[in-house]
């Protein structure tokens, strides 16, 4: 006689199609023994995802690792594993409602009335279906899919269907099926495969402040990109940064940047002066020469060619009207008040220096994951010597923290958000802090370098 699952064709899920699958929602891994989901994630659509700094990832973490960037290719892999299982076998097929055996001979269940069960995994998401195709009424069920370990190492499944506005049970398939391990390779994966290991992330317009605070050093930076574009989100063209430092000493510095500088002389001659060059215009804006006298070619501490002046201008400011004298040497600008006496001195090369910093901090990577208990983590992040930095980045109005803590001579505890769980190289986040006082201090950021 041949076995009744022989007749059935086996079902793991919904059944999904090429162009949805991945299009998942509250998605959820439960390990046996953790009362904290392993991962939890959910798709965000192109359109709740338009002009926003994550636009470019699809996926949104929940719970522990929240803040951290998804890696889309692991979810992919994960979301094709269940849309296209490779299953090898039915094990049983039977209604739960009248014989739950099944669920108790493949360790679903300890014994009949035990409904909690005990399975090793558990495997819960929304997913868009059509109720009815010639009213095209779509509606969201929630499958929960219970996976056991099986003694040759692939899986059994056991799988439900949900309201998920209720939670109220609807069907089951009515089997167990088993599947193959490599359907099911995410169950036992460790959550820094699930991410991507750059964890700083995001576009430099969405920014408008980084603040660095560390025990002996902190330093600010205010991002002003009203100027630019605002129909393109990814230009920075015309971005304005002012930076600040403070030693423990109370030593203090401030550096202004600038893209572009205009001021009007005496004689209605608009000066244009920008990182490398000055150029003077008439009031037709026709570029004029200016005297050999007045300016010399030069090198500015980065050893790129610059042009400076000699002497000053007497003009006043194209925006206010306000008198001013301006100095132009290689490496600064200083504009002065006549009317006050306040002198602004302007970093020619800032915006440039700030870009190579911010792709600096864009290099941070997690190296693996650093597993330990609430209490192993409180106790590490409560003791006050193993601080190395804080980054707080405000993204879109909304703070995002980054916190560094020391482990070893070679790794540093991350949290984002205070979440953790994953460490990078000490010298790698030590090397926040360097780059940080190499911009105040003039030194090149070498974004490549190790510290």
């Amino acid at each position: 006689f041949e076995r009744v699952e022989s007749y059935a064709v086996a079902t793991l899920s919904y059944p999904m199609t090429m162009t949805t699958y991945l299009d998942v929602k509250n998605f959820v891994i439960s390990e046996k023994g953790s009362d904290e989901a392993k991962i939890s994630f959910s798709f965000i659509p192109l359109e709740d995802r338009v002009n926003d700094a994550y636009s470019t990832n699809a996926y949104r973490f929940h719970g522990e690792l929240e803040g951290y960037f998804p890696s889309t290719t692991v979810i992919a892999d994960c979301l094709a594993g269940i849309y296209q299982p490779s299953l090898v076998d039915i094990k049983a097929l039977f209604n739960p409602a009248y014989n739950t055996d099944p669920l108790v001979e493949y360790g679903f269940y300890t014994e009949v009335t035990d409904g909690d069960g005990k399975t090793d995994y558990e495997m819960n998401y929304d997913y868009l279906i059509v109720f009815d195709y010639n009213s095209e009424e779509y509606g969201m069920i929630r499958q929960s899919i219970m996976i056991m370990k099986a003694p040759n190492g692939n899986y059994y499944a056991y799988t439900q269907v949900y309201d998920p506005d209720t939670n109220e049970f609807l069907y089951s398939y009515n089997m167990i099926v088993e599947v193959s391990a490599h359907s099911f390779f995410f169950l036992e994966m460790e959550s820094h495969h699930w991410i991507e290991s750059l964890f700083f992330n995001t576009s430099i317009p969405f920014v408008d402040r980084i603040k660095l605070d560390s025990p002996d050093y902190s330093a600010e930076f205010l991002l002003d990109n009203s100027a630019s574009d605002q129909s393109n989100v990814d230009d920075s063209s015309k971005i304005v940064i002012t930076g600040t430092e403070k030693y423990a000493d109370g030593t203090e510095s401030k550096v202004n940047t600038f893209q572009e500088l205009l001021f009007v002389d005496n004689n209605r001659i608009i000066w244009q002066i920008t990182e490398n060059n000055v150029r003077a215009f008439n009031s037709a804006y026709e570029e004029i020469a200016i005297g050999e006298n007045s300016y010399y070619d030069t090198k500015n501490v980065f050893g790129n060619k610059v042009r400076a002046l000699n002497g000053y201008i007497e003009c006043y400011d194209l925006t206010t009207g306000a008198a001013k004298i301006v100095k132009v040497s290689a490496d600064e600008v200083s504009v002065k008040d006549v009317k006050s006496g306040e002198t602004i001195v302007y970093a020619r090369s800032g915006v440039s220096q700030f870009r190579r910093l911010y792709r600096s901090l864009l290099f941070n990577s997690i190296e693996s994951s650093y597993e330990m208990t609430k209490e192993e983590e409180a106790a590490l992040i409560a003791n006050k010597d193993n601080w190395i930095l804080t980054l707080t980045v405000r993204i879109q109005g909304k703070d995002v923290e980054y916190s560094f803590y020391y482990l070893s001579p070679r790794k540093a505890y991350l949290t984002i958000n205070g979440n953790g769980g994953f460490y990078v190289h000490i010298g790698r986040a030590e090397k926040n802090i360097s780059d940080f006082q190499n911009f105040f201090n003039g030194v090149l950021v070498d974004y490549n370098a190790d510290r």
